[in-house]
């Protein structure tokens, strides 16, 4: 809400003798400040750190200055009119190793074989000391979750996993029951040390280029354009697939898959990274676009570009693709651009809708492991319950006779414990007496895993003109969380460890955020007291 920072000078706490000294000059009008102030017509505010985005990353970040720094003020700015970002909408889990969900499934796991598998996944593009980090801190990052309160007494294996560590509460997405955990904390922690801004647009950052220092943000909040001064930045806006901006980066470097749908927010236009790469920051692996196998395909609506995710889970706990003919033709739980190239190749389109189009079908025991949130797909229409293979096979105009050919074989499969493509997971079986579970899918956008450079401490790098290509620096006081950031996932990125990086790496950009502004408080005095606004 506005009260809860732009319309009140913040309390002097934190860098106090900052606040004290900008009241100073306030009141006495020194020359320079006043002059800048009134000629861009700017009102300045001042906080000991600025977050940008309010999507699990930023919540993340929030919390761990606050219980890092000793009267550290923060401040969430949000574009939209709620907290959460694209973090709300997360459907499958978090990936964790080392848990007491996995020690009570009996499940067996390793930092080492989650690395493994993330590395192995990324195809030889990941950043491996970030992977080292991802993984090694990733019971933390449980542990930091499940001490707010947030459930993940849930694990299942997910596809790309050699093991069970994708967790997820019992009756909630993960996202909703992240977002809502983080958020509750943080309002209890509002009144005197974070305050969040809704509708507040980040617009550049601002700059010191003597000293390559981040000074605050710019930023437009009911119509008029201000600035926050801060002693550090954490930019934790997201990703950008949903940008069909004039400067849409999804066109300028990966132009052949800008036609595709997303599932994206419509927040996620890269306006963090265009902002760092403004003043000079490094970006890394902008055209490694994650497609995901299953967008619903809304028989009410089948060419909106936004589409439902069909949550990986789906698949997770048994779901099966058919094409129009019946057949399978994948590993289910195989990596996401294994899947979704097999859709593309194996799949044809229907009707009007110009993208290949497959089928996911679940039985009853798939979809009670699932758990409630299936009622909002059936709600929606995404999912049709149906009682019989005939009644499949009509809905859909797909063979019956090849439905079930599909399902004894895959009943074969299950009971060797392998298939032609090599699945030796088999979380259920079908029979045609089966109760069906059934929605129409396609390949999105729906994951940038390209975006700013950043170091072990989450801070932003650049490349100094004048040093070798492979030589980085960082920004002085702004760092960056989540999916703004790239080099964690190389070429694909496994289910579920989008938020758990959002966890990882918002706690470490916190915490290093904290560390910078107490100790560089009397640097940051004599900086963010002048006013440099942007001409």
């Amino acid at each position: 809400q506005a009260e809860d920072g732009i319309r009140g000078q913040p309390r002097s706490r934190g860098l106090g003798d900052v606040y004290k000294r900008q009241v100073v000059l306030y009141v006495e009008e020194r020359s320079k400040a006043v002059s800048a102030w009134k000629t861009h017509k700017m009102e300045i505010f001042y906080y000991d750190i600025v977050i940008i985005g309010s999507g699990a990353a930023g919540l993340t970040a929030a919390i761990q200055a606050v219980r890092s720094g000793q009267n550290i003020s923060v401040c969430i700015l949000e574009k939209e009119g709620q907290l959460g970002g694209d973090s709300i909408k997360a459907s499958s889990g978090l990936n964790a190793c080392n848990t007491s969900t996995q020690s009570n499934n009996r499940i067996s796991d390793s930092a080492a074989k989650f690395y493994e598998d993330t590395i192995k996944s990324g195809q030889g593009l990941s950043n491996s000391t970030l992977v080292k980090i991802l993984t090694s801190q990733s019971t933390d990052a449980w542990d930091f979750l499940t001490c707010l309160g947030i459930d993940l007494s849930v694990v299942a294996q997910c596809g790309g996993h050699s093991i069970a560590r994708t967790h997820r509460p019992k009756n909630s997405t993960i996202g909703s029951a992240v977002v809502k955990g983080l958020t509750k904390y943080i309002q209890k922690q509002r009144i005197h040390k974070i305050k969040n801004i809704t509708r507040c647009e980040a617009k550049d950052l601002i700059m010191d280029e003597k000293h390559k220092r981040v000074l605050g943000v710019v930023v437009s909040h009911e119509g008029k354009d201000m600035e926050i001064r801060a002693g550090a930045v954490i930019i934790a806006t997201g990703g950008y697939g949903h940008d069909s901006t004039p400067t849409s980066l999804l066109k300028k470097f990966v132009p052949h898959l800008h036609h595709l749908p997303t599932t994206t927010g419509r927040q996620a236009v890269g306006s963090g990274v265009k902002m760092a790469w403004k003043i000079g920051a490094s970006l890394v692996h902008m055209d490694q676009v994650q497609i995901h196998p299953t967008g619903f395909v809304d028989p009410n609506n089948p060419n909106s570009r936004n589409k439902f995710l069909a949550p990986e889970l789906l698949r997770g706990v048994g779901g099966i693709m058919i094409n129009e003919t019946g057949d399978r033709f994948c590993n289910e739980l195989g990596y996401r651009d294994y899947v979704s190239t097999q859709i593309i190749k194996c799949c044809k389109p229907r009707g009007e809708y110009p993208q290949a189009i497959s089928l996911i079908l679940l039985n009853q025991q798939s979809i009670n492991m699932f758990g409630p949130t299936i009622n909002f797909y059936l709600e929606k229409g995404l999912i049709k319950k149906l009682q019989s293979i005939e009644d499949v096979a009509s809905s859909f105009g797909i063979s019956a006779s090849g439905i079930k050919k599909t399902l004894a074989s895959y009943k074969r499969s299950a009971e060797i414990g392998i298939d032609e493509f090599n699945k030796t997971v088999f979380p259920v079986v079908f029979s045609e007496k089966d109760i069906f579970y059934a929605g129409l899918i396609t390949p999105v956008i729906h994951y940038t895993m390209g975006g700013v450079r950043i170091d072990s401490e989450a801070r932003v790098l650049y490349n100094h003109s004048n040093a070798p290509s492979e030589t980085y620096h960082p920004i002085a006081a702004l760092f960056a969380a989540g999916e703004v950031t790239g080099g964690v996932h190389g070429r694909n990125r496994l289910v579920g460890n989008s938020m758990l990086e959002c966890i990882v790496f918002g706690r470490i950009a916190g915490t290093a955020a904290a560390k910078y502004v107490t100790n560089k408080k009397d640097t940051i005095n004599s900086l963010i007291g002048q006013p440099n606004l942007p001409h």
